[in-house]
């Protein structure tokens, strides 16, 4: 399933000189170090190509003023205290401006277009970033309300299998979602998603008491980014299933990751007690990787023991 890209006229005026590139579907980012040095991704296949744009913008005058026409578009407002910004300038991209003096040679600016098509496991499969064993657990777990972990390394995709599974998550259950930044596509009904206002961590904590009320059968944490994450334990493992994101070089670092940002989150809480807390949640670990020119793939999927105070692994799949 995919859902058309939005294209309005006003949004063609603001970005000005990068519109013919942003506006190209191939082109996945588009980052501007400065004025004369602006490159983006073009997707070619299963993989993504950096590029140089041709010379857009005359100087930084110029790019900042393309700067205010989109954050006029975006409906914010830039005051003399503003040192970065992060936009929304349709459902599937993402910017984050970054101002001087911060930014030393200008604004620097990220442009991040989601892929408009909600990829199923089976489209995982088609890509071989999984293959039919991989789905089949995936989906018991799923199908038995089990809180599920998903890890990966920078790069491998993992936000993009949180995705998936989240749409493979069977109807009617309703699903919340906990985003700093509204990165999710989620192909489904019955989604409630809640963004921070503001981009601050701390704002999640309270996004997660407002989600805890709203019966969530599955709540969905976007990515963990520490005050939230002993809050979200104690609510998914009294009243619902859970599903989050977290980075790691590997499996073992990824609930490294998870136990010191849970301690951290704790009221004085024991590592003893935090790992408990999380093997009440998360139930399995999915671990996506990038594997250079290998591409993308699920590499393993564990199940989380709770043995007399340590978190143990137990592999049931692997790549």
């Amino acid at each position: 399933m995919t859902t058309k890209r939005t294209t309005p006229a006003a949004l063609k005026t603001a970005l000005g000189p990068l519109w013919k590139i942003y506006s190209d579907d191939t082109v996945t980012g588009i980052f501007i170090d400065a004025f004369d040095e602006v490159y983006y991704f073009q997707r070619q296949g299963s993989k993504a190509e950096p590029k140089s744009a041709p010379k857009l913008f005359k100087s930084s005058k110029d790019l900042e003023a393309m700067v205010g026409r989109v954050v006029r578009y975006a409906g914010k407002k830039l005051d003399a205290s503003t040192k970065s910004i992060y936009l929304n300038l349709d459902e599937s991209t993402r910017v984050q401006i970054v101002l001087p003096p911060m930014a030393v040679k200008g604004p620097a600016i990220s442009i991040h277009k989601i892929p408009m098509k909600h990829l199923t496991l089976d489209d995982l499969i088609q890509f071989k970033a999984l293959d039919s064993e991989g789905k089949a657990l995936i989906l018991e777990c799923i199908d038995r309300g089990r809180g599920v972990l998903v890890a990966g390394n920078h790069g491998s995709g993992k936000t993009t299998l949180l995705n998936t599974l989240v749409h493979a998550i069977p109807d009617p259950q309703r699903v919340v979602t906990i985003e700093r930044f509204a990165d999710l596509v989620v192909g489904r009904d019955k989604v409630c998603r809640l963004q921070t206002a503001n981009q601050s961590a701390e704002e999640l904590v309270e996004l997660v008491a407002l989600a805890e009320r709203m019966h969530p059968d599955y709540l969905v944490a976007a990515n963990f980014e520490g005050p939230e994450v002993m809050p979200f334990l104690e609510a998914a493992r009294s009243s619902c299933s859970a599903m989050g994101l977290i980075t790691g070089d590997n499996p073992l670092d990824a609930f490294r990751r998870l136990e010191t940002k849970a301690v951290l989150s704790s009221e004085g809480m024991s590592l003893e007690e935090a790992r408990y807390a999380i093997s009440q949640s998360f139930h399995h670990l999915i671990f996506q990787e990038k594997r250079g020119d290998k591409g993308r793939l699920v590499s393993s999927i564990a199940e989380i023991v709770y043995d007399a105070g340590e978190l143990k692994l137990k592999f049931v799949y692997q790549r």
